[in-house]
């Protein structure tokens, strides 16, 4: 894995995501000597590696989407408070 600096304001439980998605961006290139099956290999490598990116991309997506829905309802209820 690579370590990212610290950085303030980050939720602590966050951060492994994000440094399994840079250890994914730094993939191994393909080899052209190497053998049918090791390239393969290598392949079948990397697709559950776009697999696991895709599942962070997606819980991200709905972890925005729920915040977003609670400071919606944050705001109706100030709205509602006020009138």
């Amino acid at each position: 894995m690579i370590a990212l600096p610290r950085q303030e304001g980050r939720h602590p439980l966050r951060r492994p995501q994000s440094d399994r998605l840079l250890a994914f961006i730094k993939f191994k290139t393909m080899d052209n000597s190497s053998s049918f099956a090791q390239r393969t290999a290598q392949l079948k490598e990397i697709a559950f590696q776009l697999k696991n990116a895709a599942d962070i991309v997606l819980a991200e997506v709905q972890h925005m989407e729920a915040a977003q829905a609670r400071f919606a309802q944050k705001a109706t209820a100030k709205t509602k408070a006020r009138a």
